[in-house]
């Protein structure tokens, strides 16, 4: 893929993001019924669209493979439903967890000459959190669809901006 055009995929991973995140905002008792869709969703469109960004780092390969896989287990495990929805849980909050830990170990140490991204830093964080809070959320009572929510707009923009203020730069260096 030509390193100058790649922006786009950066900004629709953003837009998706937000997207997602504002339906878990705004939709109620049905967003609620389909929290484990959304999830495995923003995982599978978010590791396909960063194996397309993926410039010979191979930490951000298998980044988006562990992002590939995990989106399509938890897509079969929302529609088997083998498994109670709170394994589903965990098995999302375990990825977003190592996946945050793979970009923040990117960020720092894995650049390949690329300047360091405060955007990389602050989503690879918020998706630490976003997985200590499912595991959290099993101790004390919270709103975890409503923060779930917050926690992806504020990823989905971060990205966007991200991608759209770089697209003049060449290659865009993907903050997911």
């Amino acid at each position: 893929m030509n390193e100058k055009n790649n922006w786009w995929a950066t900004v629709v991973q953003g837009v998706i993001a937000a997207g997602l995140g504002l339906y878990l905002l705004l939709g109620g008792i049905q967003a609620a019924g389909i929290f484990g869709l959304v999830a495995a969703i923003y995982l599978l469109i978010t590791g396909l669209l960063d194996l397309l960004r993926r410039r010979g780092n191979t930490v951000r390969y298998y980044r988006s493979i562990v992002s590939i896989i995990s989106g399509l287990l938890l897509l079969l495990l929302y529609f088997v439903d083998i498994l109670p929805t709170s394994w589903d849980f965990t098995v999302f909050a375990i990825v977003v967890i190592v996946v945050g830990a793979m970009g923040l170990y990117t960020s720092f140490f894995d650049r390949a000459g690329r300047d360091f991204s405060w955007g990389a830093l602050l989503v690879n964080l918020l998706l630490l959190l976003w997985g200590a809070l499912i595991f959290v959320s099993r101790m004390q009572e919270f709103n975890l669809q409503t923060i779930s929510g917050w926690i992806l707009v504020a990823i989905g923009v971060i990205i966007a901006l991200w991608g759209f203020l770089s697209r003049d730069k060449g290659a865009v260096d993907a903050a997911i």
